[in-house]
């Protein structure tokens, strides 16, 4: 890994700018953008469904470390919100 990789993602980045325009370019950054927020949520979901416990649903509590070297805390996350049918 050295510069010919930047080197090569920067030509490919310019000839996708030619080639699609500055307008397109920014829709499609920002598709790309939503897709892995809707991925990423997707995950954790399904990650939550798993690893849940409980017979009620209810996720079950993790811990949360801080930065400044503090003890853990125990951080409780709320159910997912769901529409009524």
């Amino acid at each position: 890994m050295g510069f010919g990789h930047i080197g090569l993602i920067i030509v490919l980045l310019l000839v996708a700018l030619v080639v699609f325009g500055p307008r397109r370019m920014i829709e499609m950054v920002t598709q790309l953008g939503k897709s892995l927020i809707q991925t990423r949520d997707a995950l954790k979901e399904m990650h939550w469904s798993l690893s849940s416990d409980d017979e009620n649903g209810n996720p079950p509590a993790t811990t949360a470390t801080s930065t400044e070297g503090e003890r853990p805390r125990v951080v409780e996350s709320a159910p997912l919100k769901r529409d009524p049918e």
